[in-house]
């Protein structure tokens, strides 16, 4: 049996980037962030997971980390997997810094679950061979940080394989066989590539999109991995000024497709680390 991974990417709604999130917060919270606010609707998620035996990775961002400890150590105590999605919610690509912030970031991490967290997403699916390079050299067993879809300008995709492989140390979306790195690739329709694996398509596209994709995944012996975020699980902050996909249908309507496909998928709904460590092939 195939493995449905459902991730979840731990930041608060203003991390996006498909807005100016100084400019809202000036205009509509005094200049303040608030803090905290995907707790609530992380909870929900926790709730959910726990009622199917569904166990899933989540991917904390350092503030999260930080500001949060005894949140990441529930997730942890409640059997699913913690990973790193950055020191900083930004295009970490030109980061010269990067090897040396993200140490950081493990080594909190570690210190909060009490084991080496084995796994990394960048922040808006950026990412590159000396970023692959750097999280190697810090421990980090895996990377889930490509859409393999056709290429979307100004977003993400491009050519690369659709199931977990090595990666090139100049590319990684090529394979390398020479080492035991892994990139874990989120869901695309096979063949024609569409992307799938994000929350964005669960509420743009709808849950009949996304649960086809998987289904063809899985049908032919590949993991799917997808993710959402806490605050699609929330409601719509109706926030004036904000681009309509942003929040489109977050809420209960996240919730009970996030919900369909745990109880109409035939998978072991289980974490990366697991399905790699269980040999998906």
């Amino acid at each position: 049996m195939a493995d449905l991974c459902l991730t979840v990417d731990l930041e608060e709604w203003y991390h996006t980037l498909w807005f100016d999130a100084d400019q809202v917060i000036r205009r509509h919270y005094g200049g303040r962030y608030p803090r905290g606010e995907f707790v609530e609707p992380l909870k929900e998620i926790l709730a959910l997971l726990g009622r199917h035996g569904a166990r899933a990775t989540f991917f904390v961002l350092k503030e999260i980390a930080e500001g949060f400890p005894e949140v990441i150590q529930r997730i942890y105590n409640e059997g699913h997997e913690i990973g790193s999605h950055g020191h900083a919610h930004v295009d970490l690509v030109n980061d010269v810094m990067f090897e040396e912030h993200e140490a950081e970031v493990r080594h909190a991490l570690t210190r909060i679950v009490g084991e080496r967290v084995r796994g990394f997403r960048a922040p808006n699916l950026r990412t590159s061979g000396e970023m692959i390079n750097s999280l190697e050299r810090i421990g980090y067993a895996f990377d889930s940080s490509i859409m393999p879809s056709i290429k979307i300008p100004g977003w993400y995709g491009g050519l690369a394989p659709q199931l977990p492989y090595p990666p090139s140390h100049r590319d990684p979306r090529r394979i390398d066989g020479g080492r035991p790195f892994e990139e874990v690739p989120l869901l695309v329709f096979p063949g024609i590539r569409l992307p799938a694996g994000a929350g964005w398509f669960l509420r743009n596209m709808g849950a009949d999109y996304v649960r086809t994709a998987a289904a063809l995944q899985l049908k032919r012996g590949r993991p799917a991995v997808l993710y959402v975020h806490p605050w699609e699980v929330a409601e719509n902050p109706k926030i004036p000024g904000i681009p309509g996909h942003v929040f489109r249908r977050t809420g209960r309507y996240v919730l009970g497709a996030i919900e369909a496909l745990l109880v109409d998928l035939e998978a072991k709904k289980t974490t990366i680390s697991e399905m790699l460590d269980d040999g998906w092939a």
